[in-house]
């Protein structure tokens, strides 16, 4: 089912897009409640009888939830731990759950596992199983460079690997909004509203992030920018899917959301920042309102290479600041960043 789901909607042959021949086990060990990739196929448990009554572990998600693993190998190879360890395993929830959409529709849900009576996930609503939809807010496992990766449960410092199964919640919030939308106060005070794009269309935005943008170091604001990229390149840089990838980041509390001091957005498309004209040829400017002092204006590909860095001068109440955009800047969505605050996408002609 999920060879054939991504060769329905993607043209994909296989997770290497050659024809890998995925081979998977089952019945593997006793009372094991658990199933994964090892690199190279796929095992599965068959459950305890203490756990879920001893219902092996061959759901659609989770079969779904696995062999995207394998699919993130070939593709971006996210390393297993911190943010990029948490985007792993939240791209192997998405399409876990968007294979299942799509293969019972009637009879699925946001849940990872329902199927075998022991529910683990929830893209709908994270939180029930104590995991955030809100960058590092409620349930945050701490995912810093001061956290030393442990996978090992039986070793002291186990960690999930700076919490890669629990941080992954807020990617699944963030799809499960594009998909279906919804609207709500996140954990930074920031009331959201997103219009959901439907389950092709995200699926489509997620596939394009994960296999031809992410890479092994991504993290959450990576995959942020990346998305916005995708969804500029398959349905234009001013459609309302760029739209509601834009609001649903915001809603999860990655970008936007709210100024550097802290006032809040009230609705997910007012932003405390106007950029203009957008998309713009070879001028743009910023209008905000800051505090008097010194500042600094980046433009940011989407790649990390930073077109712009220009030093001004702010003062008490509205600023509004003019820049020039280099003639080597080619064609493409960048990043706006006022004080290390993210400002908003420019669009440039």
């Amino acid at each position: 089912m999920t060879v054939d789901y991504y060769y329905t909607k993607f043209n994909r042959k296989s997770i290497d897009n050659n024809n890998f021949a995925i081979k998977s086990y089952v019945h593997y060990s006793t009372n094991y409640f658990n199933a994964f990739w090892d690199g190279s196929r796929m095992t599965y448990g068959d459950g305890s009888a203490s756990t879920n009554g001893g219902l092996p572990l061959t759901a659609i998600d989770v079969c779904g939830h696995e062999i995207t693993h394998g699919m993130t190998s070939k593709t971006a190879n996210l390393a297993y731990q911190r943010e990029s360890g948490a985007l792993n395993e939240g791209f192997s929830d998405v399409f876990g759950n968007s294979i299942e959409l799509w293969a019972r529709p009637t009879q699925a849900s946001w849940k990872l596992g329902e199927d075998f009576n022991y529910p683990i996930r929830d893209m709908s609503n994270p939180n029930a199983y104590k995991q955030p939809d809100t960058y590092k807010g409620t349930y945050w496992k701490d995912a810093s460079s001061s956290c030393t990766p442990q996978g090992n449960p039986n070793l002291p410092g186990y960690n999930d690997y700076c919490g890669v199964h629990t941080n992954s919640g807020v990617l699944n919030f963030w799809y499960y909004l594009l998909v279906s939308g919804g609207s709500g106060t996140n954990d930074n005070s920031f009331a959201y509203n997103v219009s959901g794009i439907g389950l092709d269309k995200a699926g489509a935005i997620a596939y394009r992030t994960l296999t031809s943008y992410l890479t092994s170091s991504s993290t959450y604001a990576n995959a942020r920018t990346s998305s916005l990229q995708a969804a500029a390149d398959l349905y234009g840089t001013g459609s309302n899917e760029v739209t509601q990838v834009t609001n649903a980041w915001n809603a999860v509390g990655v970008g936007g959301g709210t100024s550097s001091a802290g006032r809040v957005a009230t609705e997910s498309n007012t932003s405390l920042y106007t950029i203009s004209p957008n998309p713009a040829t070879d001028r743009f400017t910023v209008l905000f309102e800051g505090k008097a002092g010194k500042g600094v204006v980046e433009v940011v590909s989407l790649t990390g290479k930073r077109e712009i860095s220009e030093k001004v001068e702010l003062t008490d109440g509205m600023n509004k600041l003019g820049l020039q955009l280099p003639s080597t800047m080619l064609p493409g969505v960048y990043v706006v960043v006022v004080n290390g605050q993210k400002a908003g996408n420019l669009i440039k002609k």
